[in-house]
């Protein structure tokens, strides 16, 4: 059984393998949206183009079977931000979460407002790592459920 407080090791890849980020999160708990992860302010995060340290504390959502997980920031971060990845996958004792990031990113600042980041990066990747049409089609339904959750 997996229990509250447990460290999670959060490792978030690009299409090609390489490290986007990794960092140890605190598991808070689960409920009907899915396993909610903790990660304080000052937390170290690996990366293959180096690291560096979170600027502030958060909260991440991980839904079950979406392509998308959703970070709940205290200022100065912004409000929300949906990461667009793939279907995160967790190892048997729920002790490392895995996902690709899929580029896309759609941010809720504090002020309210919603705008998509990394559009040419996604363009970009699309093109450079030849994500396959599933990857493609499948951003279009995560894009429109990630807006709504913000």
């Amino acid at each position: 059984m997996i229990t509250e407080s447990t460290s999670v090791l959060v490792d978030i890849r690009k299409y090609d393998g390489s490290l986007s980020a990794r960092w140890t999160a605190t598991r808070l708990g689960e409920d009907e949206h899915g396993v909610w992860l903790g990660t304080a302010q000052g937390v170290h995060v690996s990366s293959d183009t180096g690291g560096w340290t979170s600027r502030f504390a958060y909260v991440m959502l991980v839904p079950r079977g979406e392509w998308w997980t959703a970070t709940f920031c205290v200022d100065p971060g912004p409000e929300m931000y949906c990461d667009v990845c793939t279907v995160p996958e967790w190892n048997a004792d729920g002790t490392v979460l895995q996902t690709v990031d899929l580029d896309l990113d759609v941010v809720r600042s504090c002020g309210g407002e919603v705008h998509i980041e990394d559009e040419d990066e996604f363009a970009e990747h699309r093109v450079r790592y030849g994500y396959p049409a599933s990857a493609l089609t499948g951003n279009v339904c995560p894009m429109r459920s990630a807006v709504r959750c913000v």
